[in-house]
């Protein structure tokens, strides 16, 4: 009859969770997630004792123990299934592979073979075979006549010894000792060559390293002498022996550095002299504090002298100052005149009368000059702007990414910043107080047009100089990027009033 055995992995997806042998036809191997379960499934879907690997009729078989989930062949339930060939068994989750495993006889043991060996100085020993079951447990070669000695179970025991080339068996308890006789030829040494030859090689490699480690050492302190100068003296004149040995070298070189060290220090404290001393400060120039001149100061503030001279003085600087815009599309509806080319502005004209200095007539060349009011200046409207705005862009925050030099891109915009002033300025007249930087962000198109411009960053937060910017910004025309694409360009301007 056949010996089946099996051979079991147990898997989690592609991995080998656990290895299995299985010999004994009475083992009864229990599947399930108990902990006492022989091979044990972790997934809730499967039952404390879920099936088990049994022999039932001399054959292996899966069992299914009436499990909820049931047990899977693939796509096939399982209740009571023959192991005939290598099968893959689900549990949830996990599989088991089933491989079934003839196992042949060694049919040495089962026959009465004669042994016939040839060759030179035969011997006839005797061969015994210690075996539980079909598995051999020990094999040795004894003389012949000696009896056999085997200890088990704590006891010893005692077998006569073969007396022919049958075998000869006897049982104690679960292992059978067996023995014959055999005629095997009998295999002796040569004697060594020389008395390395009694060594194990293993040691006779060892030894010569170790031998010539010692030898290559013994000679490096045999030649150094020799390769040493004779006169004992040539080291003592050899300048890195002097740097190193010679005390005297070593003090001239510590006072150099003292020396160095003490310049060194002299620099610093001169240098914290110089922090240390501050300019003399000039003496105030006492003012006349006679009564007399007290007086004259008084006269001249109840006359009015003093606020005539200083109105004089600011319609003077007013006149010289007046700048002409550089934009032309200024709003005809605002009617005021401004000013931020730089540009003196001519036709103020001074006349006095009665002792007092008024103006006038003053022209702008700004457009749209403004309305006369009475009292005021003539070309100027009330409240209008005479300093006019600064507008500043801040290159080191500007951020350009894509294929058109920031150089060009800089140039259009330097081109248009009297439009960009003009948004600022219309404002100012109306808020003298406002500033402020504002971040525009803007896209050039594959053809060279704006695009989803929008204000990133203010810090001015006024929408009609904001919105006046977008308007022109839109306008904008750029050439074409190289390779196609879009350009995206972040660019600040800073805003402020001339006054």
């Amino acid at each position: 009859m056949k010996k089946i055995e099996l051979k079991i992995i147990h898997r989690s997806g592609k991995q080998n969770l656990n290895h299995y042998r299985v010999v004994s036809a009475s083992d009864v191997i229990t599947v399930g997630s108990s902990p006492n379960a022989k091979i044990r499934i972790r997934d809730s879907k499967v039952d404390d004792i879920h099936a088990s690997i049994e022999q039932r009729h001399g054959r292996w078989h899966v069992v299914d123990l009436s499990s909820r989930h049931g047990t899977w062949n693939g796509k096939v339930s399982i209740d009571e299934t023959p192991i005939e060939k290598t099968m893959v068994v689900s549990f949830g989750d996990e599989t088991l592979l089933i491989e079934p495993i003839e196992v042949k006889p060694f049919e040495l043991y089962l026959q009465n073979k004669t042994i016939t060996l040839e060759g030179k100085n035969l011997v006839e020993t005797q061969q015994v075979v210690v075996l539980l079951g079909q598995n051999i447990l020990s094999s040795n070669m004894l003389a012949k006549g000696k009896k056999i000695q085997l200890r088990y179970a704590g006891q010893d025991h005692s077998f006569e010894p073969a007396q022919s080339e049958k075998w000869l068996e006897d049982k104690l308890g679960q292992i059978t000792v067996r023995r014959r006789l055999v005629t095997a030829p009998v295999f002796i040494n040569p004697k060594p060559k020389n008395f390395i030859g009694y060594f194990p090689q293993e040691l006779v490699k060892s030894f010569g390293i170790a031998f010539g480690v010692t030898l290559f050492f013994f000679l490096t302190a045999w030649l150094m002498p020799k390769l040493m100068p004779k006169d004992p003296n040539a080291l003592d004149n050899n300048k890195y022996t002097k740097m190193i040995f010679d005390p005297e070298v070593i003090k001239k070189q510590q006072d150099e550095a003292k020396e160095l060290k003490k310049k060194i220090e002299k620099k610093e404290e001169k240098k914290k002299e110089v922090v240390k001393k501050e300019p003399e400060k000039k003496k105030p120039v006492a003012l006349p504090t006679t009564e007399k001149a007290k007086k004259v100061v008084t006269q001249l503030k109840d006359s009015g002298l003093t606020d005539k001279i200083s109105k004089i003085a600011a319609i003077s600087l007013s006149a010289d100052s007046l700048l002409e815009s550089a934009d032309n599309n200024v709003s005809k509806s605002r009617n005021r005149s401004f000013a931020s080319k730089g540009v003196a502005v001519k036709g103020a004209t001074l006349s006095k009368n009665a002792g007092a200095f008024n103006v006038t007539s003053v022209s702008t060349n700004g457009v749209e000059g403004g309305t006369a009011a009475a009292g005021k200046l003539g070309g100027l409207s009330a409240g209008g702007v005479g300093g006019g705005g600064v507008v500043d862009a801040i290159e080191e925050e500007t951020e350009i990414s894509g294929g058109i030099d920031p150089a060009i891109i800089r140039d259009v915009v330097q081109k248009n910043m009297g439009r960009i002033r003009y948004c600022y300025e219309r404002e100012l007249a109306a808020n003298p107080g406002l500033y402020g930087k504002v971040k525009l962000t803007w896209v050039i198109t594959a053809a060279g047009a704006v695009s989803g411009q929008k204000i990133e960053q203010t810090t001015m937060k006024n929408s009609m100089v904001e919105g006046c910017m977008l308007r022109i910004v839109q306008r904008w025309t750029f050439p074409r990027p190289d390779g196609g694409g879009d350009v995206i360009v972040a660019f600040p301007f800073f805003f402020k009033a001339n006054n």
